[in-house]
């Protein structure tokens, strides 16, 4: 019950300058051989991929992005920081790489039609991801 209030929170605009903090607190207790028992991956990690395999996206009006937009874009951008913290730490890598419904679900969702903004979000995950280590990207590597 904890981790996954623990995982809600990471999401929630409402604690989104604890966010981070938080998402580092998660890892912390993944590490931990006492408290790893607790993380039940395939269920608790399942809300922040969600967000960008939810096909349920929140239609906007034309005239102006309701509250329902705005707290969704909201939330897909605090759940790609969170899935991007936990890709650069050697926790977070094991323990999403061996979870099969983790990663495997955004590469999956580029197959599906989405809406641009998760699939840009999902790019920009995987961008990030290949390009940790590198200091200078390229001008031309940088424009996709």
């Amino acid at each position: 019950g904890s981790i996954r209030i623990l995982i809600e929170a990471i999401i929630d605009p409402s604690t989104r300058e604890m966010s981070e903090s938080l998402t580092y607190t998660l890892l912390y207790l993944i590490n931990d051989p006492a408290s790893r028992n607790a993380v039940k991956s395939h269920l608790d990690f399942t809300k922040i991929f969600s967000l960008f395999t939810d096909i349920d996206y929140p239609i906007e009006s034309r005239d102006k992005k309701d509250n329902n937009t705005v707290k969704f874009e909201n939330q897909l951008e605090m759940a790609k920081k969170a899935i991007m913290i936990m890709l650069k730490s050697w926790t977070g890598l094991i323990y999403l790489g061996h979870e099969r419904t983790c990663i495997s679900s955004l590469v999956m969702a580029l197959k599906q039609p989405i809406k641009p903004i998760i699939r840009n979000a999902i790019y920009d995950i995987i961008n990030e991801i290949l390009t940790i280590g590198i200091k200078n990207i390229p001008k031309h590597c940088s424009e996709f």
